[in-house]
């Protein structure tokens, strides 16, 4: 399994690598630490032969990336290879914008490792993050148990 993982900060691509391993302990990593990197490394790749990646794990705030539409032209460009992002963002209305532009995975930087492996291995089986379980749902405030109250509460006084 070859895996692209782009994103600025050290510290976040050495984390991802492991996980990545966890997932194909013989997965081989490529490192990009800006959107123009990831886009000549691509291109390097597609010289050599085509697409040399079987997922692609990026940020979503990195030096060089212009905004969405760079988001929806990589995901084009190098379809059917997965893109799930990665990023700082945990904004319901930012995840829904992303997820529409075909990335197949948004998974906030908060998420706990073991859920970003089954995440990432759900991708590489063809699957993808819900819009409405993930994006809507993950991020509403939960509602307790019990009966549900009416605010604001009926006055007594008719």
């Amino acid at each position: 399994m070859q895996v692209l993982i782009a994103d600025d900060h050290s510290i976040v691509r050495s984390g991802l690598t492991h996980l990545v391993g966890e997932l194909d302990e013989q997965a081989t990593v490529v490192a990009a630490t800006s959107f123009s990197q990831l886009n000549a490394i691509l291109d390097g790749a597609m010289q050599d032969g085509g697409a040399a990646f079987d997922l692609i794990v990026m940020d979503l705030r990195m030096p060089g990336l212009g905004g969405l539409e760079d988001v929806e032209a990589l995901v084009k460009r190098v379809a059917p290879v997965p893109v799930a992002i990665f990023s700082m963002i945990e904004f319901p209305d930012e995840m829904r914008a992303v997820l529409s532009r075909g990335v197949r995975a948004f998974i906030p930087k908060s998420t706990d490792d073991v859920l970003v492996v089954n995440i990432l291995r759900l991708v590489m089986a063809g699957g993808s993050t819900c819009r409405r379980c993930w994006a809507c749902r993950a991020h509403r405030p939960t509602r307790l148990p019990g009966p549900r109250v009416p605010w604001p509460p009926a006055s007594s006084t008719g």
